[in-house]
C-alpha cells in the first residue's frame, strides 16, 4: 500500500508538471502574437509617415519653375511666345493670360508712364506683374523684351527708352536683355500696330548699338492669312512662324 501510495504521488506530481509546462507554452505563444500585433503596426504607421514625407518634398519640389527666359512686352509678345510653346519649348516663362497677371495692352508708353505714374485701382501694374514673374521664376537668365508701339510712342526721347530698359535691369539684375522691335503686320490698315514702328526700330537700334541690350530675335512680318481679324495680332499660323523662330533664336549657342 506504501508503494502504491508514493507511485501516486508521483505520477499526481507529473501531470501538476505537465500542466504547468503547456501552461506557461500558451503564455508564450500569446506573447508573440502580441509581439508581431505591435511590430505589425508599427511598420504601418512607420510606412504612412515615410510616405507622406515623400509626398510633401515632391509637391514642394513641383512648385519650383526652372524655366530660363523671361519676356516683357505686350499682348503680342504673348502671341510669339505661345508660338514657342507649341513648337514644344519649354525654356519661356509660362504665363496665364486669361487673367491680368500679363502684359496684354502694355504698349512702351504704358510701360513708361507706369515707372512714375502707378496705375489707379482696377488698371494692369505691368511693373509688379513682371516684378512678380521675376521672382517666382528664379532660374531665368535672359529676359526677352518686345518693344511694343502704339500712337502714344510718337511723343516719347531716346531717354525714355534707356528709363524703361534700366527698369527692366533694375528688377532683373545679372539677366541678358534681349531686344526686338514689334513686328510689321502687313496689311493692317488701323490699331496700333501700324503707329510708330520707324521710332521703335530707330531706338532700339541706338540701344543695341550703344551696347545698353542684346539684339534679340526680329520676328518676320505678317500677312492678312497669318493676322487675327483685328490685324494686329497673330493667328494661329502666325504664332507657329514667330514660335519657330524664338526657338531657333535662343537655341543658338
Amino acid at each position: 500500500m506504501k508503494r502504491s501510495s508514493n507511485a501516486f504521488s508521483f505520477l499526481s506530481l507529473l501531470i501538476v508538471l505537465i500542466v504547468l509546462l503547456l501552461s506557461g507554452c500558451g503564455g508564450g505563444s500569446g506573447g508573440g502574437n502580441s509581439s508581431v500585433g505591435n511590430s505589425s503596426s508599427g511598420d504601418n504607421s512607420n510606412g504612412d509617415n515615410n510616405s507622406n514625407g515623400d509626398n510633401s518634398g515632391g509637391d514642394n519640389g513641383g512648385n519650383v519653375n526652372n524655366a530660363r527666359i523671361g519676356f516683357i512686352g505686350c499682348s503680342v509678345t504673348h502671341d510669339a511666345v505661345e508660338g514657342y510653346y507649341a513648337t514644344g519649348g519649354t525654356d519661356f516663362w509660362k504665363v496665364d493670360t486669361s487673367n491680368d497677371n500679363n502684359f496684354s495692352g502694355g504698349c512702351l508708353s504704358d510701360w513708361h508712364k507706369q515707372l512714375t505714374v502707378k496705375p489707379p485701382a482696377g488698371e494692369k501694374d505691368f511693373w509688379m506683374v513682371f516684378e512678380n514673374l521675376v521672382k517666382e521664376n528664379p532660374q531665368t537668365e535672359k529676359i526677352w523684351w518686345e518693344i511694343c508701339s502704339c500712337q502714344a510712342v510718337q511723343a516719347m526721347t531716346y531717354n525714355n527708352f534707356l528709363e524703361v530698359a534700366s527698369k527692366i535691369k533694375e528688377i532683373a539684375p545679372n539677366r541678358e536683355i534681349y531686344a526686338t522691335p514689334m513686328p510689321l503686320f502687313i496689311d493692317a490698315q488701323s490699331g496700333p500696330c501700324i503707329f510708330n514702328l520707324d521710332i521703335i526700330k530707330t531706338n532700339f537700334e541706338r540701344m543695341a548699338t550703344e551696347h545698353q541690350v542684346l539684339v534679340g530675335p526680329l520676328l518676320s512680318p505678317l500677312n492678312s492669312n497669318q493676322a487675327t481679324d483685328d490685324g494686329c495680332h497673330a493667328n494661329q499660323h502666325g504664332m507657329i512662324i514667330w514660335g519657330q523662330e524664338l526657338a531657333a533664336f535662343f537655341a543658338a549657342p
